[in-house]
């Protein structure tokens, strides 16, 4: 359990963005507006890093935002609920797996929140009622495990036509929509697309930039859309030469080719 900040950004004058790690690879995120004070949490896995934290900035919790209902996402929910009275946000449509849950959501749905303006996107494919959170006048994008840097979750309820149509979601904000995914996984996604596509310099560039900042232990989340389009294979795959390294025909549709992927990754280790 870790209560420091693993970095913080000045999204603009009013806003912070704080990352805390917590257990081996998940992060929860802290959304942080000066004028009003209110702080929203993103996924947290438990609550006592997320309490500390906020103490030592001396910051009220106003509410939980959850994406799906993995307990490494929902895993703080009840305990952040009792110590500051914040609401939980999530799907509706998951009201049976989302603890604590007291403002039903649905996608397309737009919400004011204090200060915050949130828009609910549909991610569902890692699980059937996976929703994003999205930022439009900050620009930012809390998609779970719906969208890695170089990767995308596994579908352990979805489909691959799940899959596609919300990776098409995904694609069509803009470029410089930054996203911040709940686990840093960006090495191991990057090493796979190497392997289908060794020679590719942009992928080679990617990976060299992700290890030089985990070795100089600094995050690589979070990414940002434009970067997806030209480095995450899920997002690349209209291209010929990645339907080729799987062996797929030319052309091939892009749901064979996301769904050949995803199948690929997951016997994909490190």
């Amino acid at each position: 359990m870790s209560a420091q900040p693993f970095f913080e950004i000045n999204v603009n004058d009013d806003v912070i963005i704080e990352g805390l790690p917590i257990w081996s690879d998940n992060y929860a995120w802290l959304l942080h507006h000066r004028p009003s004070g209110s702080t929203l949490v993103v996924d947290a896995p438990e609550a006592p890093p997320v309490l500390e934290r906020l103490a030592a900035r001396a910051w009220r919790l106003d509410g939980v935002l959850n994406t799906h209902h993995h307990p490494d996402h929902v895993g703080g929910n009840l305990g952040l609920q009792a110590a500051t009275g914040a609401p939980i946000f999530g799907c509706g449509a998951d009201a049976g797996r989302l603890p604590g849950l007291d403002r039903a959501v649905a996608p397309g749905d737009r919400r004011t929140h204090g200060p915050w303006g949130l828009e609910v996107l549909d991610l569902s494919a890692h699980t059937r009622a996976h929703i994003g959170w999205w930022l439009p006048a900050l620009g930012l994008l809390f998609p779970g495990d719906a969208l890695f840097v170089g990767g995308c979750g596994r579908l352990f309820e979805g489909s691959p036509a799940q899959l596609t149509a919300t990776l098409g979601r995904l694609a069509a904000l803009p470029d410089a929509a930054r996203f911040f995914c709940a686990h840093e996984y960006t090495l191991a996604n990057l090493r796979w697309a190497r392997s289908l596509l060794p020679d590719d310099v942009g992928l080679q560039e990617a990976e060299a930039a992700a290890l030089d900042r985990r070795a100089a232990g600094l995050p690589t989340v979070p990414g940002t859309i434009g970067a997806e389009r030209r480095h995450n294979l899920y997002f690349r795959a209209g291209e010929p030469a990645v339907a080729a390294a799987l062996g797929l025909p030319q052309p091939s549709p892009v749901l064979d080719v996301i769904t050949a992927l995803r199948a690929h990754k997951d016997q994909h280790r490190g």
